[in-house]
């Protein structure tokens, strides 16, 4: 869970603790009962869509700022080998 924090404090460093959790839980893939419940919690993280979330939607304290900035583009990862593309 902290390497997805840090991957996406690293896209957007300006993003606030609630967008961080927001977009984390939001993105999460559920596991077992409907939205958060006591064996799986929000689910599994998924990076990938966490990112997405994460750049298009950032509350902050510079969104004046940040406004202005044209976003970046979600990552294009290549497809792996053995997984689902």
């Amino acid at each position: 869970m902290s390497g997805v924090v840090a991957l996406l404090l690293e896209r957007r460093p300006d993003a606030d603790p609630e967008a961080i959790r927001k977009a984390l839980q939001t993105t999460a893939k559920d596991l077992g009962s409907k939205g958060y419940d006591d064996q799986f919690g929000w689910g599994l993280v998924d990076p990938f869509a966490a990112i997405q979330a994460i750049e298009t939607n950032v509350p902050n304290a510079n969104a004046s700022a940040t406004a202005t900035a044209a976003p970046t583009p979600a990552p294009s990862l290549p497809p792996r080998p053995g997984i689902d593309c």
